[in-house]
């Protein structure tokens, strides 16, 4: 099996999936002959446990790419792919149908007082993870991971407030002047919930 163009395939996330018996594969392209243009886009693809191709997908908007995936897990319960990465130089999650790439739910973050004069700067790793139903409370959340000027930020976000919309309902931001921040390379389900 052979996926890429003429020009830098980075791979970031590999991930088996025991249920639909499938490998997701994302990351980041610039080659013009596997994504649309020559500058960066994120991508993501499956196969099936026989190495052949089921989907694949770029990641585009009209206005600015998604131009990296990052990171991908499955959620909870299994049944969704969380996608992780950049779009518009602002972290993203993207929730997929696992078994032909759909989109089913997108949000972007941005800081809170980003102007032309106060923009920030994010990087984004395999930080994400999605809980079908919280413990506590049944409700469906996102956690994610990410470096937004130099300080660690972790967050939670409710995937659907009483409006129907995303809605941050907690977050953390870790910075020490003596050392650098961490890097948020990954968030997983702790199985024992200890």
């Amino acid at each position: 099996m052979y996926a890429g163009g003429q020009s830098n395939e980075f791979i970031n996330c590999v991930l088996y999936d025991p249920n639909n018996e499938m490998i997701y594969v994302t990351g980041n392209t610039t080659s013009s002959d596997f994504a649309p243009a020559a500058n960066d886009h994120g991508f993501a693809y499956a196969l099936d446990i026989n190495g052949d191709w089921v989907w694949g997908k770029f990641f585009y908007n009209v206005s600015y790419a998604i131009s990296d995936i990052s990171g991908c897990s499955l959620s909870s319960s299994e049944e969704t792919l969380v996608l992780f990465g950049m779009g518009n130089s602002q972290p993203i999650v993207l929730e997929v149908d696992p078994l032909d790439g759909e989109v089913i739910s997108y949000i972007s973050m941005e800081m809170v007082g980003t102007s032309d004069t106060n923009v920030p700067v994010f990087y984004t790793y395999d930080g994400a993870f999605k809980d079908d139903d919280d413990h506590r409370d049944g409700q469906a959340y996102f956690y994610l991971s990410f470096v937004m000027n130099d300080h660690l930020e972790i967050l939670r976000i409710l995937q659907e407030d009483e409006d129907g919309e995303p809605d941050i309902d907690w977050n953390f931001d870790y910075f020490e002047e003596q050392t650098k921040y961490k890097v948020p390379r990954f968030l997983r389900e702790d199985m024992n919930d200890d």
